[in-house]
């Protein structure tokens, strides 16, 4: 239960079950994956506008949206550095349609937050 519980800070709750279940799914092996890299264009033009409470409030709810929307298409999060994001599909589980979903992530309703 514990490990499934830290795993769900990462993952989609039907894949921390699942790793939490198999264990093996996180040892190294070659896979085809996708990653996604992204980060706010003009970052420090808005925080210079919004200041340091305003821009840590923002970048919060910017990175809530957008890791709300990896996980939504099945993806995993990496990692955050600053004002990115990296996302990967495709891994600890395999999944055939990794490129695709994580095509989507990105392109859907759900990354739009603005300042």
């Amino acid at each position: 239960m514990a490990a499934r519980v830290q795993f769900e800070q990462f993952f989609t709750p039907s894949l921390a079950s699942e790793l939490a279940a198999r264990p093996d799914l996180l040892k190294g092996r070659s896979l085809e994956v996708t990653l996604l890299f992204c980060d706010i264009r003009g970052f420090s033009r808005i925080s210079e506008r919004l200041g340091p409470g305003g821009t840590v409030e923002w970048i919060s709810n910017v990175m809530e949206v957008l890791s709300d929307c990896v996980l939504a298409h099945q993806g995993v999060l990496v990692d955050y550095i600053g004002d990115e994001l990296i996302a990967m599909w495709g891994a600890p589980k395999e999944e055939p349609q990794h490129a695709q979903l994580a095509c989507r992530a990105p392109r859907s309703t759900c990354s739009t937050a603005s300042p």
